[in-house]
Protein backbone atom coordinates (compact mmCIF):
# COMPACT_ATOMS: atom_id res chain seq x y z
CA UNK A 1 0.00 0.00 0.00
CA UNK A 2 1.45 3.44 -1.06
CA UNK A 3 1.28 6.03 1.67
CA UNK A 4 0.38 8.93 -0.04
CA UNK A 5 -1.63 10.32 2.78
CA UNK A 6 -5.16 10.11 2.04
CA UNK A 7 -5.26 6.72 5.01
CA UNK A 8 -4.16 9.37 7.49
CA UNK A 9 -6.51 11.97 6.03
CA UNK A 10 -9.63 9.49 6.45
CA UNK A 11 -8.03 8.26 10.09
CA UNK A 12 -8.10 11.77 11.24
CA UNK A 13 -10.95 13.20 9.62
CA UNK A 14 -12.83 10.29 11.10
CA UNK A 15 -11.50 11.03 14.82
CA UNK A 16 -11.74 14.84 14.42
CA UNK A 17 -15.51 14.62 13.11
CA UNK A 18 -16.70 11.81 16.11
CA UNK A 19 -14.93 13.76 18.59
CA UNK A 20 -16.11 16.79 17.51
CA UNK A 21 -20.12 16.08 17.31
CA UNK A 22 -19.78 13.68 20.39
CA UNK A 23 -20.51 16.17 23.03
CA UNK A 24 -22.88 18.16 20.60
CA UNK A 25 -25.13 15.03 20.64
CA UNK A 26 -24.38 14.10 24.07
CA UNK A 27 -23.22 16.48 26.93
CA UNK A 28 -23.76 13.91 29.59
CA UNK A 29 -21.39 10.99 28.02
CA UNK A 30 -19.31 13.10 26.88
CA UNK A 31 -18.69 14.33 30.45
CA UNK A 32 -18.96 11.49 31.98
CA UNK A 33 -15.99 10.21 30.28
CA UNK A 34 -13.51 13.52 29.78
CA UNK A 35 -14.34 14.74 33.29
CA UNK A 36 -16.20 17.74 34.71
CA UNK A 37 -16.08 20.69 32.38
CA UNK A 38 -15.92 24.88 33.41
CA UNK A 39 -16.96 26.14 30.33
CA UNK A 40 -20.04 23.51 28.66
CA UNK A 41 -20.39 26.74 25.52
CA UNK A 42 -17.03 26.00 24.84
CA UNK A 43 -16.78 22.39 24.79
CA UNK A 44 -19.11 22.69 21.98
CA UNK A 45 -17.42 25.58 20.21
CA UNK A 46 -14.28 23.56 20.19
CA UNK A 47 -16.82 20.57 19.47
CA UNK A 48 -18.02 22.39 15.74
CA UNK A 49 -14.44 23.70 14.55
CA UNK A 50 -13.47 20.07 15.40
CA UNK A 51 -16.14 18.35 13.34
CA UNK A 52 -15.65 20.70 10.34
CA UNK A 53 -12.23 20.14 10.19
CA UNK A 54 -13.06 16.60 10.23
CA UNK A 55 -16.02 16.59 7.18
CA UNK A 56 -13.37 18.80 5.16
CA UNK A 57 -10.67 15.48 5.32
CA UNK A 58 -13.69 13.00 5.21
CA UNK A 59 -14.88 14.63 2.06
CA UNK A 60 -11.40 15.18 0.59
CA UNK A 61 -10.62 11.68 1.16
CA UNK A 62 -14.00 10.27 -0.36
CA UNK A 63 -13.38 12.84 -3.51
CA UNK A 64 -9.65 11.58 -4.10
CA UNK A 65 -9.00 15.43 -3.68
CA UNK A 66 -6.00 14.62 -1.12
CA UNK A 67 -3.47 17.02 -1.74
CA UNK A 68 -0.90 19.31 0.03
CA UNK A 69 -3.25 21.74 1.59
CA UNK A 70 -5.57 18.95 2.81
CA UNK A 71 -2.53 16.63 4.47
CA UNK A 72 -1.30 20.06 6.11
CA UNK A 73 -4.47 20.52 7.55
CA UNK A 74 -4.53 17.05 8.65
CA UNK A 75 -1.09 17.24 10.48
CA UNK A 76 -1.82 20.61 11.85
CA UNK A 77 -5.23 19.99 13.38
CA UNK A 78 -3.33 16.78 15.07
CA UNK A 79 -0.73 18.26 16.49
CA UNK A 80 -1.85 21.53 17.32
CA UNK A 81 -4.67 19.37 19.68
CA UNK A 82 -1.65 17.30 20.87
CA UNK A 83 0.07 20.66 22.31
CA UNK A 84 -3.10 21.44 24.07
CA UNK A 85 -3.56 18.34 25.53
CA UNK A 86 -0.30 18.23 26.55
CA UNK A 87 -0.12 21.26 28.13
CA UNK A 88 -3.32 20.42 29.97
CA UNK A 89 -2.07 17.70 31.31
CA UNK A 90 0.77 19.27 32.64
CA UNK A 91 -1.13 21.96 33.78
CA UNK A 92 -3.71 19.40 35.67
CA UNK A 93 -0.59 17.49 37.29
CA UNK A 94 0.64 20.97 38.81
CA UNK A 95 -3.15 21.39 40.40
CA UNK A 96 -2.86 17.47 41.59
CA UNK A 97 -7.13 17.72 41.45
CA UNK A 98 -8.39 15.66 43.94
CA UNK A 99 -11.63 14.91 42.63
CA UNK A 100 -13.23 11.76 41.79
CA UNK A 101 -13.05 11.84 38.29
CA UNK A 102 -9.40 12.51 37.83
CA UNK A 103 -7.46 9.54 37.37
CA UNK A 104 -10.23 8.33 34.76
CA UNK A 105 -9.72 12.16 33.15
CA UNK A 106 -6.47 11.70 32.92
CA UNK A 107 -6.42 8.27 31.36
CA UNK A 108 -8.92 9.43 28.90
CA UNK A 109 -6.47 12.20 28.25
CA UNK A 110 -3.68 10.17 27.84
CA UNK A 111 -4.98 7.98 25.04
CA UNK A 112 -6.72 10.82 23.89
CA UNK A 113 -3.10 12.58 23.04
CA UNK A 114 -1.21 8.98 22.02
CA UNK A 115 -4.08 8.46 19.36
CA UNK A 116 -3.76 12.39 18.28
CA UNK A 117 0.07 11.77 17.97
CA UNK A 118 -0.12 8.72 15.51
CA UNK A 119 -2.35 10.63 13.32
CA UNK A 120 0.72 12.80 11.57
CA UNK A 121 2.60 9.54 11.43
CA UNK A 122 -0.01 7.74 9.11
CA UNK A 123 0.11 10.90 6.57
Amino acid sequence: MVNDGTFGCSCAGNILFVSGIWPILSMNTFLKITGPKMDLWLVKTVGIILAVIGAVLIFAYVNTEVNLSIILLAIGSALSLAIVEFMALRYLAGKKLKHEGHHTCTRFAHLDLLSKSCVPAHV
